[in-house]
């Protein structure tokens, strides 16, 4: 994996955690590996670098992040769920691709794929990825790059 990206990837995680979903990173909630999946979301990119940005989180974290970003009590329906999934890829992506080399670089980015229970098949090489733990469970960013520029 590509250390170099793997700074990057942590940074864009912690802020969208924090200031889209007002997530907590915890650094002593323990591994995220024992965490079962929950959802996942996969946003292809193309541009200067060609590739997709992968977000899972585990444990049972989606509704109580959905309801902190919609700032309501009640538990949310799954649509909710991921419609919220899908920004917090959205914005994974938007605040990771930036940070990747020259910040004025134009992407256009495809909208997100979510999961339940499972992951979209993304592909090209696994260059870097971040994880962070919270009170309600754990969220990973995983880059994904095909090519330097083109398309996929």
């Amino acid at each position: 994996m590509t250390s170099e990206w793997s700074a990057p990837l942590q940074l864009a995680l912690k802020r969208t955690l924090e200031d889209l979903c007002f997530v907590a990173p915890d650094p002593d909630a323990g591994s995220t590996a024992e965490l079962p999946l929950e959802a996942a979301a996969v946003v292809a990119f193309t541009g200067p670098l060609v590739g997709r940005l992968l977000v899972r989180v585990r444990g049972q974290a989606l509704a109580a992040i959905t309801m902190d970003m919609l700032g309501t009590e009640a538990i949310p329906a799954p649509g909710e769920q991921e419609d919220c999934l899908a920004e917090i890829a959205n914005v994974a992506c938007g605040t990771t691709l930036p940070m990747l080399g020259d910040p004025r670089a134009v992407f256009d980015v495809a909208p997100p794929v979510v999961r339940w229970r499972g992951e979209p098949e993304p592909t090209g090489q696994r260059v870097a990825e971040a994880k962070l733990s919270f009170e309600s469970g754990a969220a990973e960013l995983v880059l994904f790059i095909e090519a330097a520029g083109g398309a996929p």
